[in-house]
Order: C-alpha cells, then structure tokens, then sequence
C-alpha cells in the first residue's frame, strides 16, 4: 500500500571503502547467487581459446560459469554445494568416465553433457546415467542442445518459483508466520527508503560487474543506462533480461543486498501498477483471473490445511484472464519430477463491485514488453484469502483465492495493524540488510501507513 502522509524517511548508506580485492570476490559471490542455474566445465583442457569462446557463447544461456581442469576439486566443489542449488556439468570423456558415477546422485547436480572427442567410446557407460542429456563432439550441437534444453528448464522454474506465505496468527506477531509478516514489510520499508540520484548508476554499475563476460546482457544493460525512464519500468520488467531474472530470483530468496540495489526500480514499477490501478478500477469488469503453477506436495498440503487463513505472494504476481490452462500445463507436467511437484492453478476471484482497498493490480497490456499478451499484474504482497482447495479429473491441483480488501476486511485490517504497531521498522531493516553495510538515519517506532 502507498505510503500516505507525513512519512519519516529512512537513508540508507553503503560503505565506499570496501577493497578492490573484496569487491570481486564479493562480486562472483552474489553472481553465483543471481540466477537460478550455474554451469560448470571439467575438461583437462578447458581453457583453451576454442573453448573460452564456447564459453563465452554459453554465458547468453547462463551467465555463471565455473571451469576446472582436474577431477579433484570439481567433485569437492559439487559436493560442497547446497542440494537446492541447481548446476549443469559439461564434462570430457575421460573425465565422465572418472567423475560421473560419483556425483550423479547429488541433488544440486541437474544435467550433465558429455562434451568429447568419440561419441562411440562413451556410449556404453553413459547410458546407466539419466542426467546425461547428451553425448557430442561438436561446440555447435552443444550449445543448441544446452540452449534448447535451459529454455525448458527456465519455463519449469518460473512456475516452481512462488515464494508464498500464509499467515498463522495467535496473540502476537511473534507467532505470526515469519514470511508472511516479511510480504507485509518489505514493500513498506522499501518505499520510504529515500533515493538518492546515484542508485540506478549504483544497479547499472553492479550489473555490468555482473555480467561484464556477457555480451548480449551488457549490450541491454547499456541500453537500459541509456533509455530508462520511470514510465518505461512495466516495459522493462515484462522483458526477458537481466532485470527480470535477477530481480524475481532475489524476492523468491529474500536477497536483501540486491532488493536494496533495486529499490529505486521496484518503487517505479509499484508506482506506474499503482496509477494503471487507479485508471482502471471504475471501469474494469475483471472478476477472475489465473495463474498456471507447480507447487510441491508440501506446498500444497500447507494451502489445503490453512482454507480460510490470509495467502500472500513476495513477488510481482503475473496472472492471466484466459481460464482455459489446463492444456499449457501438459509439457511442463511430462518435465518435471512428479513426485514432488504438481501442477496447480490459482483462480483469483476479484470483487470489483465496491470500491476495496488492496495492494495495486492491472492490466498492463498497453505498456507491457509482450503487447499481445492479456496480463493481469499484482504487486508484491497483495493478500488474498485461501477459499478452497481440490484436485479435478485432469489430476490438476485448483486452488481458489479471494482478492482482500485490506481496510473493510475486519480481521485482516486487524492482523495488519497489529504487524505494524508491534515491529520495530528500524530493527525490520537491521535485521534484514545486515549484510548490505547500510546504516539507518531514522528513530521510528511502529510502522504506520
């Protein structure tokens, strides 16, 4: 919700003496924590010239590439790795033969190419390994094969990736789900963080550190440092770059070093859905909309025992008003691994007929990157209510969710002003930027809107 008022500010400042030294290894730090996926090159011979152009041809598809050139370290690294992680490995042959049996098994591990000098000599033992996508002696099938299959991955894990919460209050907030209060926060917080003239060149900056090996993305972030404006921000989220990826991966992890980064971007794209919100409330007859999902069978669980509790969303929601999903979630199902994942679909029901208070929502057609696309975009942390939860004869998870009005709605206007009169806004920030080196200027209480 805007922030409306005599609102104190809150200034944020990052420390200008951090070593050049720090700074890099800081740098490939976060690069690794950017994007979802990460690719690694065991190869005696990996670094060659050939192959650091193959590289460089591969950063279009993902951007963090690690290489070695022995066995060793590349299985301990692999073994060091959180099993959420998600890494793709291109090996040699000879190295396969060493390497794959070992870490085949690992969770993180999600694909492996098999890059060699004779198909026929790998055939036979690569064939007990499933994760082995490919077998090739060309640079050129390779990167097709790599590209064609992330393409598929990317469209996997943008349904899977939904950081939800669902509120669970008892007497305090100290009992209200931490995540859920986290939703409500954030978005506060980060509109009366005071920007200063300097923070896109700051973004602009750190995202050319970034991805400075990746041509394609420093060519966009150069057109991004040149053509960017407040009211091109919808465009510019809608669009398949640097800036989508970086920025939904850092909400789906609660990323607070590179939210902060952002800060100035999310205001804009908050204010342009806002005033698209304000345009098209009165004249809108939108009632229903949805979103195609996969959520894991926890995920499921958790919606189907909290029917009735408060469901919110830590991230720019985008919905569709085509009903007719089922069919677009065959390929994805066939994808995925069934067993912990199943295909959802969220039918969001809007009651336009009063005027309800509620985070921003709209159709951004007109101003989106994709103009032929009906979309329906929802701010980060707009509350709904679960209603109901059940599976139809397509084996397909419906999970029905009321849009909320947070000022007429009694209990949640409740909830909500018990999670701001009882957080300290200034200790929210400590708590969560502890690592971004900021330093708040403010002496403010409870958050109030």
């Amino acid at each position: 919700m805007a922030c409306q008022g005599n609102q104190r500010i809150i200034n944020l400042q990052y420390p200008s003496n951090t070593s050049k030294k720090h700074k890099q290894e800081e740098v490939l730090a976060v690069k690794e924590d950017l994007e979802t996926f990460s690719l690694l090159w065991l190869d005696a011979y990996v670094n060659t010239a050939d192959n650091r152009e193959v590289q460089q041809k591969l950063r279009t598809v993902i951007n963090c590439i690690k290489t070695f050139d022995s066995v060793g370290p590349c299985q301990e690294y692999l073994e060091r790795q959180d099993e959420n992680e998600k890494i793709l490995l291109i090996v040699s042959g000879s190295y396969g033969r060493q390497i794959v049996s070992k870490i085949h098994n690992l969770k993180q591990v999600t694909a492996i190419y098999v890059y060699c000098m004779n198909i026929i000599s790998h055939l036979k033992w690569t064939r007990q390994f499933n994760k082995v996508m490919m077998i090739t002696t060309s640079s050129t099938e390779l990167i097709e094969k790599l590209s064609l299959d992330q393409r598929q991955r990317d469209k996997i894990e943008d349904l899977t990736m939904i950081p939800i919460s669902i509120s669970h209050q008892r007497k305090s907030t100290s009992n209200f789900n931490g995540d859920f209060m986290w939703s409500q926060l954030f978005l506060e917080v980060l509109l009366r963080v005071k920007q200063t003239p300097d923070d896109r060149q700051v973004l602009i900056q750190f995202c050319k550190e970034i991805y400075v090996d990746n041509d394609i993305q420093t060519k966009i972030i150069d057109e991004f440092e040149r053509t960017y404006c407040p009211e091109k921000a919808l465009w510019w989220y809608t669009r398949n770059t640097f800036l989508f990826k970086m920025l939904n991966n850092a909400l789906r992890t609660n990323n607070i070093e590179t939210l902060f980064l952002f800060r100035f971007f999310i205001e804009d794209l908050y204010n342009q859905l806002k005033n698209l919100h304000q345009n098209q409330c009165h004249q809108s007859q939108l009632t229903k909309v949805y979103r195609v999902q996969l959520l894991s069978v926890e995920e499921i669980n958790m919606v189907q025992s909290s029917i009735g509790n408060y469901f919110s969303i830590n991230k720019f929601l985008l919905t569709s008003t085509n009903g007719n999903l089922s069919s677009s979630l065959s390929s994805f199902i066939t994808n995925c691994d069934n067993n912990t994942l199943q295909p959802v679909i969220f039918e969001i029901n809007i009651d336009q007929s009063s005027n309800i208070e509620c985070k921003p929502f709209a159709n951004i057609s007109k101003l989106s990157y994709f103009k032929d696309e009906n979309e329906i975009l929802f701010s980060i942390g707009t509350i709904f209510q679960i209603e109901n939860v059940q599976c139809n004869e397509q084996d397909i998870w419906i999970i029905n969710l009321n849009l909320c009005d947070e000022n007429n709605d009694s209990k949640l206007k409740i909830l909500l002003n018990q999670i701001r009169q009882e957080s300290d806004l200034v200790s929210f920030v400590e708590d969560f930027s502890g690592g971004v080196g900021v330093r708040v200027e403010a002496d403010l209480g409870g958050v109030g809107v």
